[in-house]
């Protein structure tokens, strides 16, 4: 993150994904004409799942979180 970033991501009202935030150098942003978009959860948060499984069988797993990206990722 860089300097002046108005967010902290260790706080508890800080979302998983993200907030979306303008880019902190206006030339850049003029450049590429796009803001900072959250990033999908894809591949977190890890959960347990609860069973009787062996501890090496039940390691977290990431939740499929794919049915909620609204757009196709860039290249």
């Amino acid at each position: 993150m860089w300097d002046g970033y108005p967010y902290h991501p260790l706080r508890k009202d800080f979302p998983l994904a993200g907030k979306p935030t303008e880019l902190p150098d206006a030339e850049i942003a003029a450049e590429v004409t796009a803001k900072v978009a959250p990033a999908p959860m894809a591949g977190g948060p890890f959960v347990a799942t609860p069973s009787n499984l062996d501890t090496g069988d039940a390691e977290p797993r990431a939740k499929d979180e794919s049915w909620n990206e609204r757009r196709v990722k860039p290249e």
